[in-house]
């Protein structure tokens, strides 16, 4: 006998089954997969005229799949994955084909369903069924059940409210359980599974889609969130079905990190072991891992199918709301993305999917043997020969090697995911001495579980390494040149108060207290940050598996997969939000110098107003974005720095779009941008440097944008343009927008008009903005000789240059590099960074008007080094000497008009820029 001939003849079922399907089907290896989808494909919903015939004929055809199916798993021919999809698809169409069949059975009792199936081409809309489990991952078994859910829509259900819509859906799907299951008979189809449906005791077996929804949000237990991870719509009204898992997606998947998850997971993990008869007598959580092997669970046991799913679906509740590429399905394929994300290195894949295809071709041998739905190994001599025979493996101690090695390796995973925190640890917990009186409350609440903060008691054991965490902390303290230990604690206790009611951020902070270091200074030192973590707490999930760093890439796909518009926003900030903060951090950390940081939150602003522009084209339903931004000042110099707002003037090609709908663009886009939502604002907007200002179009054509500066423009227009460049949107126009910004920067102009105008308008900032702040305070911008006189003396000084210009380039660093030397004022790009280190740190800090001696030491330290300077003396005097340069500067600049009285000055009227 070959060894095929051995693997029938010992398992009684494929004996029975090679009987009845006998000169019906080809049984050579190369012809299996071909005769497989011959059959899927033969399987169409259709009009019936012998319902009888027809359900025969579904009979006949699923022996020969079902035998035609053995012989490739027992031959190996093809992959487990691939198998596992044949299996998925002919359950799909079979369960399709005998939906139609069962429709038409019960338009035989009830008439009025018959023009009903006419018209619809033997379908009726307004039903579906969803495929859970192993269906649903497209990776059946061989003796699976079909787990399935059925939903109706009433709106959409043709069925005469006469006979009411939910009574007519059950009696059909009655008729669809019979006509699959057979009434338990020996030549069933499928054995039909409905108790994963809502409320499976109570209930019909098909829930109208709202009572559903109501369901899943407000009453669902922790199961049935893990069911729908793998829901998949598999029959019935297809587009239906899938606009309803649509609108389940934020109950299944959570955009923040969610430890309970594990909990949730573990608890029904125990309950299994607890209450399945078909695990061992002594219930234990892990059953030991040895040679005795008979009766063990292939699918409940320990090192088993289960926990290698679990595994999975425990990291796919924790982040498959972030990372899209984790709603999957199937086993395998979830398994390739977490290793794609780096949650699992290529070694443990390997043995994790050798694990499952192992584990699932010893289920399956199992079940084939007598066409059984078990999952326990044979205890007796006889079985377990011809267990071994369907494996084709020659003893059983070799398969006890095979099985102990994958074993061991899966539940050490599974074991190590959901470890249990250690209930007691040994030693007092110590806090700092001579805390406060309301510090000590706060501290007691700690010890006591973090119960101030809607912790639950089930779960206040799990936090001890928390407690012990933050005294550790707080007794190192390091500098505490900043808040004493006591505000530290208020301050905290502000940050726990400002989080959801409940476990979840404490588990957090539990499972990793290292986050504190992430999390501490911030608070502590840093009033941006402190807002950001306010207005974004899950930020700190952003730490739990490795942060990102800049430059990698932003990571901004989950943007995209959002569903709707308002959704969609609000990732958007959550996005920005978590990148400002760790962008802030970095730098805080030393990781990233002054330049580099700049150029990151210039990035991030871009970047941010590239996907905001994509949001509001997909919400308008434009097939792409119909203006062009232009960023000026820092965004457009790459200078960014903390709490910059965006100066933007937006422009659009009358060749490509009309004035209307770019118009309407802008607005909702202005909307988008900077109206506050649950996660603050992605940046505020300043748009008053468009043509005419305040009272100025939203958004203007490249050509009245172009006649505006060259005919009606006032000077300070065009010193607002000189650091100015396309960030965002149509790029197409670029090339003239240089144009017009080079054509302005080298056109004759009137000279003298130009510095009466430019000075003017300096005085003005002057009285209203400008102040004589003392050396030792940090206003980098805002003093006399500042950064804000440095920015505007080279706007001014690449204006006059003119004409001389040989650069074709209108980048105000080529303009710069080539303008300078003509006034002998090469120091100033130098004195401009210098200004813009120093704003780096104190709006990074706060400290905008204060002090310097109010920063904490160890920043103060690295002020200095950015500054180039050793001492505070020697930073002051760097300080006066370049405000000294730039006020000669400017007063060198203005010396043709500074004749001028301050009645003359005040006479002098602002008009449009005079051309020669």
């Amino acid at each position: 006998m070959t060894v095929i001939q051995q693997q029938i003849a010992c398992s009684p079922y494929l004996t029975r089954l090679a009987e009845q399907v006998q000169g019906r089907v080809d049984t050579s290896p190369d012809s299996l997969l071909g005769q497989l989808e011959k059959l899927i494909s033969g399987l169409v919903v259709d009009h019936f005229s012998d319902l009888d015939a027809t359900e025969q004929r579904l009979v006949d055809i699923n022996q020969e799949f079902s035998y035609l199916w053995c012989l490739t798993e027992l031959q190996g021919v093809g992959s487990q994955h691939q198998r596992g999809g044949l299996q998925t698809r002919f359950a799909e169409v079979s369960i399709q084909f005998a939906l139609g069949l069962a429709w038409q059975r019960l338009a035989n009792k009830q008439k009025l369903l018959g023009p009903i199936l006419e018209s619809n081409a033997y379908s009726v809309p307004g039903l579906f069924i969803f495929g859970m489990g192993k269906l649903g991952g497209n990776d059946l078994n061989f003796s699976s059940d079909v787990d399935l859910v059925a939903y109706f829509d009433p709106e959409v259900l043709p069925i005469p409210d006469v006979i009411g819509k939910s009574y007519v859906c059950h009696q059909a799907l009655q008729e669809f359980t019979r006509i699959l299951s057979r009434g338990g008979a020996s030549d069933f189809i499928w054995r039909v599974d409905w108790r994963l449906r809502p409320n499976a005791s109570a209930t019909s077996l098909a829930m109208s889609t709202a009572a559903a929804e109501d369901y899943y949000y407000y009453h669902a237990s922790p199961w049935h969130r893990l069911a729908l991870m793998k829901a998949r719509v598999i029959a019935g009204d297809m587009s239906l079905g899938q606009a309803f898992i649509s609108t389940l997606g934020s109950f299944i998947w959570r955009q923040n990190l969610d430890f309970r998850a594990l909990d949730e997971l573990a608890e029904i993990k125990q309950r299994i072991n607890l209450e399945h008869p078909g695990l061992r007598a002594q219930r234990t959580w892990s059953e030991p891992i040895g040679d005795d092997i008979e009766g063990f669970n292939v699918k409940l046991g320990s090192g088993g199918i289960r926990e290698i799913e679990f595994f999975v679906n425990a990291q796919q509740l924790l982040l498959g709301g972030r990372h899209h590429s984790l709603r999957v399905p199937n086993t395998l394929l979830a398994l390739d993305q977490l290793c794609e994300l780096g949650r699992l290195n290529r070694e443990d894949l390997k043995k994790l999917k050798g694990a499952y295809v192992f584990l699932r071709k010893l289920e399956n041998a199992v079940q084939i043997h007598s066409n059984q739905q078990t999952h326990l190994l044979p205890v007796s001599d006889t079985n377990k020969s011809d267990v071994l025979t369907l494996l084709a493996i020659e003893d059983w101690s070799r398969l006890v090697e095979q099985l102990n090695v994958y074993r061991g390796f899966v539940n050490q995973l599974f074991s190590t995911l959901f470890a249990e925190q250690e209930r007691t640890q040994l030693g007092p917990l110590v806090w700092p001495d001579g805390l406060s009186l309301s510090a000590d409350e706060v501290v007691e609440g700690w010890e006591n579980g973090f119960q101030n903060y809607g912790v639950s008691n089930s779960v206040r054991h799990k936090l001890k390494p928390l407690a012990y965490a933050l005294a550790e902390y707080l007794d190192e303290g390091a500098d505490h040149s900043g808040p004493d230990v006591s505000e530290v604690i208020i301050r905290l206790h502000d940050y726990f108060k400002s989080l959801p009611q409940g476990e979840q951020y404490f588990r957090l902070l539990a499972e990793s207290p290292g986050l504190l270091h992430s999390l501490v200074p911030p608070l502590l030192y840093s009033p941006p940050m402190t807002v950001l973590l306010n207005q974004s707490p899950h930020i700190i999930d952003c730490y739990v598996h490795g942060e990102w760093r800049y430059p990698d890439a932003f990571d901004s796909q989950y943007i995209r997969q959002a569903e709707d518009y308002g959704e969609r926003l609000e990732r958007l900030r959550r996005f920005v939000n978590e990148h400002l903060y760790q962008l802030y951090q970095q730098f805080l950390r030393g990781q990233l110098d002054v330049v580099v940081f700049q150029a990151a939150l210039s990035d991030l602003a871009e970047h941010t107003l590239e996907l905001a522009l994509e949001v509001v084209a997909t919400g308008m339903n434009l097939e792409e974005v119909p203006i062009t931004v232009i960023g000026m000042g820092k965004i457009a110099l790459k200078r960014m720095s903390p709490m910059s707002d965006l100066d933007l003037i937006f422009i659009y090609d009358p060749e490509h779009t009309t004035l209307d709908l770019a118009s309407r663009f802008v607005s909702r886009l202005q909307t988008a941008i900077a109206s506050p939502m649950r996660e603050g604002i992605l940046y505020e907007l300043d748009t008053r440097l468009r043509p005419s200002g305040r009272s100025g179009a939203p958004t203007v054509s490249v050509d009245s944008f172009a006649n505006h500066h060259s005919t009606r423009a006032h000077t300070w227009e065009h010193i607002a343009l000189m650091p100015s460049q396309i960030v965002a949107g149509r790029r197409q126009i670029e090339t003239k927008f240089r144009e017009i910004k080079h054509e302005l920067i080298v056109r004759n102009r009137d000279v003298d008009q130009f510095k009466k105008d430019a000075r003017k308008m300096w005085e003005r900032v002057i009285e209203h903005r400008v102040g004589d702040a003392p050396l030792t305070m940090m206003n980098s911008k805002l003093r006399v000789g500042g950064l804000m006189q440095a920015e505007y003396l080279v706007a001014c000084l690449v204006i006059d240059y003119g004409a001389k210009f040989t650069t074709k380039s209108t980048q105000l660093d080529d303009l710069l590099n080539e303008c300078l030397p003509h006034y002998g004022l090469e120091e100033l790009p130098e004195i401009i960074q210098f200004w813009r280190v120093q704003q780096l740190w104190e709006r990074l800090l706060g400290k905008t008007d204060q002090a310097l001696s109010s920063l904490r030491d160890s920043y103060f330290a690295r002020l200095l080094e950015h500054s180039s300077c050793t001492s505070m003396d020697e930073l002051l005097a760097k300080k006066k000497r370049y405000a000294d340069y730039v006020v000669e500067g400017m007063t060198q600049f203005f010396a043709q008009s500074l004749d001028l009285t301050d009645e003359e000055l005040e006479d002098w009227q602002e008009t449009s820029v005079t051309w020669q």
